[in-house]
């Protein structure tokens, strides 16, 4: 959240999170030759799910040396996806079941919302669980939201 001229995180975690991303920028800009066009960078901070379940992140970008936060930017948020999908080979339809459940719905919500039985998102998701390499939901989310990515 912003208040005033300033950025505040709702808990300790999502402050530490923040802070985090902010340095690792930072440490990046000091390497960067001043006046030189350099290619964007970002962070995603995950900053927890509200009681609705969906999940809510924060990108902390670096371009052409300046600093921007960017909250809930779903074009971000598929393109993040889009791009973890890639890089663990995820089909479409594990991509697209990825991002209902990021979005906060459940296996039976997620089946209806792509037109697939519970059963056979069942399997994909077990077969996304496979190639990540977690267990459950939350590692899920969190290993597609914070694969480290270069573009923007």
């Amino acid at each position: 959240m912003k208040k005033g001229r300033k950025l505040c995180a709702i808990d300790d975690e999502a402050r530490i999170l923040l802070l985090g991303a902010l340095n690792w920028l930072y440490e990046i800009r000091s390497h960067l030759t001043p006046g030189l066009r350099e290619e964007a960078v970002s962070r995603i901070v995950p900053l927890g799910q509200d009681d609705a379940g969906v999940a809510h992140v924060c990108w902390a970008l670096l371009c052409d040396g300046r600093f921007f936060i960017a909250f809930d930017d779903e074009e971000r948020l598929n393109s993040q996806v889009a791009a973890a999908a890639e890089a663990y080979g995820l089909s479409d339809t594990q991509e697209k079941l990825a991002l209902e459940l990021i979005a906060g719905a459940d296996i039976s919500t997620a089946a209806e919302m792509l037109g697939i039985s519970p059963n056979t998102a069942k399997t994909h998701l077990q077969r996304i669980y496979d190639k990540i390499g977690v267990r459950s939901q939350s590692a899920l989310v969190r290993m597609l939201l914070t694969a480290v990515r270069r573009e923007v």
